[in-house]
């Protein structure tokens, strides 16, 4: 962000949207998988096999949301700062 001029970020500013991101996502992965699998049987889904660069990516999103809640917790853990109950740092 330009107008932070190098000054450091609250590591919540950055945990929050990020979980909240990788929360929303889960719903969505889940419908796109449907989707593929619905498209993948005979089921009338209006999907086929033409739209895959269409509904292809959508069926990456678990991953990604499991990812982006990984590293998200994974910067939280490196950026929490000293323990106030036993006095250790990350």
């Amino acid at each position: 962000m330009p107008w932070l001029g190098g000054r450091r970020v609250a590591p919540l500013a950055a945990l929050i949207p990020a979980l909240a991101v990788a929360a929303m996502l889960v719903p969505a992965s889940v419908m796109m998988v449907r989707a593929g699998l619905a498209m993948s049987s005979d089921a009338p889904s209006g999907l086929t096999w033409s739209d895959w660069g269409a509904f292809g990516p959508g069926l990456l999103w678990p991953l990604w949301s499991v990812a982006l809640a990984t590293a998200a917790v994974a910067y939280w853990l490196r950026r929490r700062g000293v323990c106030h109950r036993c006095g250790r740092s990350a």
